[in-house]
């Protein structure tokens, strides 16, 4: 790995915009904003029409919402290798990048699934939340992060071929 410039360390102001918006988001979605602006009296609104865009609708299209996970997984997609390669650049090993990658993975492994665990009268782990997703993608992204590009397309349309099997199968 080439010596990284000074340039190289200075933060992406565009991606840490894009995640305090995702994070406002979520914590607006928290605070339950978007119920407020959905309720009936405000029906008809451009207030509701906005509202509407921030809740999730079953098989009836795509909302505004249905792209909060995606805006994660992207984010990260981006930080990873800039993140890396930094370390890299500071003298850190592959290996103990590599470790490091596993530590967070199993971290957002364990609060995603603590966060989503408890279900009605029984414990259940699902990876139907962004932090227990992210703990997934996160390793298989390093793994293939210094692959050559084809590599990473190849393994990209076979996780992609795997998921629809899945999902026409399982039914």
């Amino acid at each position: 790995m080439t010596e990284p410039t000074v340039q190289s360390h200075k933060r992406l102001l565009s991606l840490d915009f894009y995640r305090g918006l995702t994070m406002f988001l979520l914590i607006a979605e928290f605070s339950h904003l978007f119920t407020y602006m959905v309720a009936p009296e405000l029906e008809g609104s451009i207030i509701h029409t906005i509202g509407e865009q921030f809740h999730h609708v079953k098989w009836e299209g795509m909302r505004f919402w249905d792209l909060i996970q995606p805006f994660f997984m992207f984010i990260v997609g981006v930080a990873m290798p800039l993140s890396f390669y930094k370390r890299i650049g500071r003298g850190d090993t592959y290996n103990q990048v590599f470790k490091h990658a596993l530590q967070r993975a199993f971290l957002m492994l364990v609060l995603g699934w603590a966060l989503y665990c408890i279900d009605p009268g029984k414990i259940v782990f699902r990876f139907q939340n962004v932090l227990a997703q992210l703990s997934v993608t996160y390793i298989l992204a390093f793994l293939i992060m210094r692959k050559p590009t084809v590599v990473q397309i190849g393994f990209s349309v076979v996780l992609i071929l795997i998921t629809e099997g899945l999902q026409i199968f399982s039914c």
